[in-house]
């Protein structure tokens, strides 16, 4: 039996020049966790919402060190302790902002995984099986001349072997 045997031939993916935004409202909307990365016919990458939160970290670590050096300069030693503690609500708030705003520039090409774990459609479901045990990984892509044709998931041979296909 052959991955093709076993594969989903429709596969949710999506461009490299959607924004992060975009990503998330289709993961929550098809219920996944990370879709492939497809321009032109040709595979490019993979992303999931880890590779968003890993983005979303990032970004809240430059706004937080911005400003950090801004407190560094412009805080008043002396200033009330209610004032500070506004000033301190206030920089959180714009931090939120400034982190939201930055997101919003932010695409799946500047997330994604470009390194992605794909077989050919006539590799053997045995082969494919031991590629995603040893590798730890629960989908592999399917590719034919590195075009997108499919998505094999660990589900789908377990259902072989419950169905008494696959022995």
């Amino acid at each position: 039996m052959q991955v093709r045997d076993a594969m989903n031939p429709e596969v949710v993916h999506i461009g490299p020049d959607a924004t992060l935004s975009e990503l998330e409202r289709l993961l929550l909307a098809e219920r996944l966790g990370g879709v492939p990365v497809v321009t032109r016919g040709q595979l490019v990458g993979v992303v999931s919402r880890s590779d968003i939160l890993r983005a979303l970290g990032t970004e809240r670590a430059i706004a937080e060190a911005q400003a950090d050096v801004y407190r560094e300069f412009y805080d008043d030693p002396f200033a009330p302790s209610e004032h500070a503690a506004r000033e301190d609500e206030e920089q959180s708030e714009a931090i939120e902002q400034q982190i939201a705003a930055r997101m919003a520039l932010l695409h799946v090409r500047d997330a994604m995984t470009p390194e992605v774990v794909a077989v050919a459609a006539e590799t053997p479901l045995r082969e494919a099986a031991a590629t995603m045990a040893a590798r730890r990984i629960h989908r592999l892509l399917v590719t034919d001349a590195g075009r997108l044709v499919g998505i094999l998931s660990a589900l789908d041979v377990v259902r072989l072997v419950g169905d008494g296909r696959l022995v």
